[in-house]
């Protein structure tokens, strides 16, 4: 802070300022840095022009109180003369900005990743530098395992003065990037081209490292033929996967993929195709018009892709007929499906129908299957459709009514027995599987004799 004195006890061994000092408020306290202090500094050097006091020395004691925040005494001695020397401080000081030393930090490549044979910049902060530096660059190429160095390029440059980020040029060319990765090979290095830099300077070190940069490609692959070496002219799903194990997947078109911004380095490329797995029903049976989902897992796939839903009723020998066929889209690389799945009771009942006209006696019999890429999965799990029966049963006993007891048995498609009082009257069975049945009366439980 900055105080004027406008009176002789403010100033020890001082006299009255001049009146037209005091009237620039110097009885007040001001920030050296404040519009207002700095007037009033000026307006004290035009009023001592006069004076005994050198004006060169008067302007460096006031820049000097403005730059250490220190006090400045204005002492008059005789009208004609009137001294100016900077005391101690009367107000605590506040903290001293901190003068950085010299340096250079912060080595960086100007992008991660960057086409091979393009340009991009290697990047350091320089801080406090008070004349040039002489540097290099140190480009190496490292290993899959980071300890590995081995130097590609030293490239020479002048930092400047002053603070500031300094860049450099540098890229790597396709045939240099080949070489590197035909070494990283025979070294058994699986990693992608990996690029750091150091910074080298006899007078200011830098111990830091850059990050890695990595080099990209386009990579093209022909699809054909195993044996005629033709390309393949239906899509087939190509899937590559790069050095640092991340797999992408394109459609062949034209027996072609290409895939863009590729790490340079090794890779697999195989032919893709989509398995699935779990194929079941959500329930082993269910009512006739009940919605069922048919369930599976699927992997290896493209997000996308057309698979088809086929409903078979299977008979007894083996043999299978469509019933059902649905198009599918899988929203993923992988994943679970869920297809709800109706058969209707006049469906079922053709069905039945059929199977009858074959000779087949067993229970009406569905799986599915998934087809997709030229290949169908084997069949799924087994679903039964039931029903309710309703049979209408008269007494034709030509010796009178049957006897009390007597029951009605319904032997159904799939062996299981479902029986019923005889009451001369419609009896119904319900949850019966769908199929050919047998019906008979049943009076091995009958009480003989009654009447």
């Amino acid at each position: 802070m900055f105080r004027g004195w406008g009176n002789t006890s403010d100033v020890p061994g001082g006299e009255v300022l001049p009146g037209s000092l005091a009237a620039q408020g110097l009885d007040r306290w001001f920030s050296p840095t404040s519009v207002l202090a700095r007037q009033v500094l000026a307006r004290i050097a035009i009023e001592l022009l006069g004076s005994a006091v050198d004006p060169a020395e008067r302007r460096e004691l006031l820049r000097r109180a403005l730059r250490e925040r220190r006090v400045v005494a204005i002492r008059v001695a005789r009208p004609d003369v009137i001294g100016l020397q900077i005391v101690e401080d009367t107000v605590k000081q506040g903290p001293q900005e901190k003068v950085e030393p010299e340096s250079i930090t912060y080595p960086r490549w100007s992008t991660p990743r960057v086409p091979v044979g393009s340009d991009l910049f290697a990047l350091v902060t320089y801080t406090e530098i008070k004349s040039p530096v002489s540097a290099t660059i140190v480009v190496s190429e490292v290993d899959d395992r980071g300890s590995g160095r081995e130097e590609v390029a030293r490239i020479r440059t002048t930092i400047p003065t002053g603070t500031g980020d300094h860049k450099v040029k540098w890229s790597r060319r396709p045939d240099d990037a080949r070489a590197d990765l035909a070494e990283d090979k025979a070294r058994g290095d699986a990693g992608p081209l990996e690029y750091r830099f150091k910074v080298e300077s006899d007078r200011l070190k830098c111990t830091e490292e850059s990050g890695p940069l990595w080099l990209t490609n386009t990579v093209q692959v022909d699809v054909v033929h195993e044996e005629t070496r033709n390309a393949h002219e239906s899509p087939r799903i190509v899937v590559l996967c790069d050095a640092v194990g991340q797999e992408r997947r394109k459609w062949s078109r034209d027996g072609r993929a290409k895939f863009e911004d590729v790490l340079v380095g090794p890779m697999n490329v195989r032919i893709a195709r989509p398995t699935f797995t779990d194929l079941t029903w959500g329930v082993p049976r269910a009512p006739v018009g009940a919605e069922v989902l048919a369930t599976f897992e699927y992997s290896d796939a493209m997000k996308g892709m057309k698979a088809l839903l086929l409903v078979y009723e299977v008979n007894q020998d083996g043999t299978s007929d469509e019933v059902h066929r649905e198009t599918l889209t899988l929203d993923a690389e992988r994943g679970a499906a869920n297809v709800p799945f109706t058969r209707s009771e006049e469906e079922a009942e053709s069905d039945i129908a059929e199977d009858l006209a074959q000779g087949d006696d067993g229970p009406v019999e569905y799986r599915f299957t998934i087809a997709a890429e030229g290949e169908e999965t084997e069949f799924s799990s087994s679903l039964w459709l039931t029903h309710s029966v309703s049979l209408t049963v008269e007494d034709t006993a030509e010796e009178g009514a049957y006897p009390p007891g007597v029951e009605v048995v319904l032997l159904a498609a799939d062996g299981t027995e479902h029986r019923a009082p005889f009451s001369g009257d419609e009896v119904t069975f319900d949850d019966v599987v769908c199929g050919p049945m047998i019906v008979r009366l049943d009076s091995s439980r009958a009480i003989r004799g009654a009447s």
